[in-house]
């Protein structure tokens, strides 16, 4: 049976369609809405065509623990809360294993590499950053990405400098509300505030006129979402960048150990989305749309490398001993099990962009909890504020 997968955002003359499955938007006339969905091209299995894109190696993305030390002690890290094995870097030959690794998994159908750098602090390891950059566009015969998520702290514009020279172009870094309010859960290990230097580092990376992304990431719980508007409008001038992308997303609690007292549940945490998205765009600033991505336990193209390169389908698996045995290793090089499909999702519009969520989130592996109605509030709420002009 054939389904639609638009997701329709209705306005009062026009209308936001948004295929689930290439993402692409159009705006609409609502009196041509149903001709379009009739003419837009349906697909016989939502199940089938999951299949065929997480089981797709056109591009293949790596993700590089470079270390899990860390200079910063965040209140609401899930890897401190996940009790990692800090006290390692990745080597130059863990660099070149993975190298050969990546190599003789390609296959003809591969067109490019995306590597994303990750820690703890992936600059902690700056030596090893550099080295796998240039490793990777020296001896891949494809089209290489580099992205880096760090907390910015050590940034300065010289690294800065080289990493772009040498071809990274996405940078994320996070601010977790104004000065006061970042100060008190993002400090370094001797408790000092980190927000003066995390800004001047960033305003230093923005004086570089060259072409990247950088992602201001905000984590969002019920000890700082009342700070986000300020830091919006004190950081204004910066924020415009036509560079600059602001990416809105709910401290992740689901590695805690002990009940988190801040936590926003789903419905409050969309509650403040939708009026935060809308501040933002009325700011006529950037912003990233949810769920970018599915569960990447079920994408064969999708790897974590820990810093001694073992390799592993989540990143909050790496190196975890809460979550040893729920890593199954055997799948890893193989192609895709649909029985890791929930039954129910087989059929969702929204498999594609939720990817038939996270057994651990829902802290069970043969139970796991349906967001549907969260990812489509959401969804609507991020494009009704981004084309909010266009749909009076």
């Amino acid at each position: 049976m054939e389904k639609s997968t638009i997701l329709t955002i209705p306005g009062a003359k026009k209308s936001v369609l948004l295929d689930l499955i290439t993402r692409e938007v159009l705006l609409v006339s609502n009196s041509d809405i149903q001709t379009y969905i009739r003419l837009h091209n349906k697909i016989d299995s939502i199940e089938e065509e999951f299949i065929k894109q997480v089981s797709s190696h056109k591009v293949i993305t790596s993700w590089l623990f470079l270390t899990l030390m860390c200079d910063l002690e965040c209140s609401y890290c899930f890897e401190k809360n996940c009790q990692r094995m800090r006290q390692s870097v990745m080597t130059k030959k863990t660099v070149d294993e993975i190298c050969t690794y990546l190599i003789s998994h390609n296959n003809k159908a591969t067109r490019r590499y995306d590597f994303i750098y990750f820690g703890g602090e992936p600059l902690l390891n700056y030596s090893g950053l550099i080295y796998a950059v240039e490793k990777f566009n020296n001896d891949l015969r494809c089209s290489v990405t580099h992205k880096i998520i760090t907390n910015g702290f050590s940034l300065n514009p010289e690294k800065a400098s080289e990493l772009i020279n040498n071809g990274v172009r996405v940078f994320q870094i996070t601010l977790d509300g104004n000065n006061e309010t970042h100060n008190k859960r993002r400090f370094t290990t001797s408790r000092k505030g980190t927000y003066e230097t995390i800004l001047k580092n960033i305003i230093g990376l923005l004086r570089i006129p060259q072409d990247f992304t950088l992602i201001i990431r905000i984590n969002v719980d019920k000890a700082n979402e009342k700070s986000i508007r300020t830091l919006l409008n004190d950081e204004f001038e910066v924020f415009s960048d036509f560079r600059v992308y602001i990416d809105i997303g709910k401290v992740c609690t689901h590695t805690f150990t002990k009940e988190y007292p801040d936590n926003l549940s789903r419905p409050e945490f969309n509650e403040f989305y939708a009026e935060i998205i809308q501040d933002i765009h009325k700011l006529g600033l950037n912003s990233v749309p949810p769920y970018s991505g599915g569960c990447s336990r079920r994408n064969v193209a999708v790897k974590f490398f820990s810093p001694s390169g073992k390799k592993y389908n989540c990143p909050v698996r790496v190196e975890n001993q809460h979550c040893q045995d729920n890593c199954d290793f055997s799948t890893l090089d193989h192609a895709f099990l649909p029985d890791y499909i929930p039954e129910r999702c087989k059929s969702c519009e929204f498999l594609l962009l939720c990817g038939g969520g996270c057994n651990i989130r829902s802290n069970s592996s043969s139970e796991i909890l349906c967001e549907k109605k969260y990812i489509e509030q959401e969804l609507t709420n991020y494009y009704k504020a981004k084309y909010s002009k266009l749909l009076i």
